[in-house]
């Protein structure tokens, strides 16, 4: 990715009006064929269920694009397998085909991040494949938005982007009993809580692979069975840019928000992202004042 940060002692020296201007134009400049990864693991549509599983699992992804010779025919994401965990009770393994989304938001390699980051915040998601013509060239997430914008906007403190709403289940519960309320609520994860000390956290990859990949029983494990622990955990005055960095390093897509064994919130790489693009677009605005 191009080194195209704004420094603060750079910002000092320039007048407002201009540093605004360069912001807005550095964002809306910065291209997705800068940040995309351009190594692309795929699944086909007549492969199953299982397969795909293993497959995200291993490579620590939340979804696969389905391609059958060069073309693109669909995505397959973790909340799919998901699905099929909970609803499989004996019937025969589900192919990709029965699964897979059709519905594929793509975008091209001269789109700006700035842009796609608005495409995945408006539809609801975190992954967005690139095409050149009808050839699939690399995808970007919003871990590489993030990372990208981030170097262009600083927020200082967790509490202006944490979501204070986080859900909680008893470390005893079921597998299938959580992951049908991750599946309710619409939510990626749920904090395991033992007498009422947090304990681990349980996400939807921490299910696909224990339990899609190794075929086991959800109702038959514990989220104390499944769940990742020790929790990754920040302080709420913590910056966002650290955060951000932790986060990758550690593959992980969340982070608890504590003070002490107190939860203040959870954080997830689509809060930051909107923050960071809500910080952009009020800075056009004032821009636009000036």
């Amino acid at each position: 990715m191009e080194n195209i940060a704004i420094s603060r002692s750079q910002a000092d020296e320039a007048d407002r009006s201009s540093m605004y201007t360069c912001l807005v134009e550095a964002a809306k400049g910065l291209a997705v064929e800068h940040v995309m990864s351009r190594s692309v693991l795929t699944i086909g549509s007549s492969d199953t269920i299982q397969a795909a599983a293993q497959v995200m699992s291993e490579n620590h992804l939340s979804c696969l694009p389905v391609v059958d010779g060069d073309r693109l025919k669909g995505i397959l994401t973790q909340r799919d397998t998901l699905k099929e965990i909970t609803g499989r009770d004996g019937a025969p393994p589900a192919h990709v085909a029965d699964r897979m989304e059709l519905d594929v938001r793509t975008i091209c390699t001269e789109t700006s991040i700035l842009d796609a980051s608005r495409i995945m915040e408006a539809a609801g998601i975190k992954w967005l494949p690139v095409l050149s013509g009808e050839r699939l060239v690399g995808v970007v997430t919003q871990s590489d938005a993030t990372r990208a914008i981030t170097s262009l906007v600083q927020i200082t403190r967790m509490t202006a982007v944490m979501n204070a709403d986080v859900t909680a289940v008893d470390a005893e519960t079921t597998v299938r009993e959580a992951t049908r309320v991750m599946l309710d609520e619409g939510i990626s994860c749920v904090v395991a809580v033992h007498h009422h000390k947090v304990v681990g956290i349980l996400t939807e990859k921490d299910i696909v692979k224990r339990i899609a990949v190794s075929g086991q029983d959800a109702s038959a494990l514990l989220v104390a069975d499944v769940m990742s622990f020790p929790v990754v955990s920040v302080e709420p005055t913590d910056c966002v840019f650290s955060v951000c960095r932790l986060m990758d390093h550690r593959h992980i897509h969340r982070v608890l928000v504590m003070e002490g064994d107190r939860v203040c919130g959870i954080v997830t790489l689509t809060d930051i992202l909107r923050a960071l693009k809500a910080a952009l677009m009020q800075a056009e605005m004032v821009g636009m004042d000036q």
